[in-house]
């Protein structure tokens, strides 16, 4: 089985590079101290058509100005929504309503997703079709950014 890594090419399809459009989805509430980075680790992403729905359960820590700003920066790249909720399952529901991409993810708002990680899902179901869903490995780290723990996902 082939490794799909960060230094992974990008695979052609037809004589063209194969695009699909990825959405990642953010549940979040009073999460303002890590929100950022999550953000930026879903929009700085090397694959060109990344937006990131995030949605916010009313917070009450900067969550919502944090999130105009970052919207006013990026623009359509950022959809975003904040009111009560029902908790984590009806944040991700209402993201998973709101998302336009071929392919749909969703992150914590206190993690951050790996440099790379967009091109890698979408060659993986550019080169398997028939693929439905996929998980991978990750790294697990303190509130400090100490080391914790690598998990590997068996290939």
């Amino acid at each position: 089985m082939k490794n799909y890594g960060p230094d992974s090419p990008p695979v052609p399809c037809r004589g063209e590079i194969h695009k699909m459009k990825l959405s990642i989805v953010t549940p979040t509430l009073n999460r303002c101290a890590y929100l950022q980075e999550c953000i930026a680790s879903v929009l700085q992403q090397d694959y060109p058509d990344v937006e990131h729905v995030i949605v916010d359960g009313a917070s009450t820590d900067g969550t919502v100005p944090l999130l105009q700003s970052l919207s006013a920066k990026y623009g359509d790249r950022i959809r975003w929504m904040s009111q009560t909720d029902g908790g984590i399952s009806q944040a991700v529901n209402r993201g998973l309503a709101m998302a336009t991409g071929d392919i749909i993810a969703w992150v914590s708002s206190d993690d951050k997703l790996a440099d790379n990680a967009g091109r890698i899902v979408a060659n993986y179901f550019a080169e398997h079709p028939q693929a439905q869903w996929i998980y991978g490995s990750y790294i697990e780290m303190g509130a400090t950014g100490e080391f914790r723990q690598l998990r590997k996902s068996e290939t």
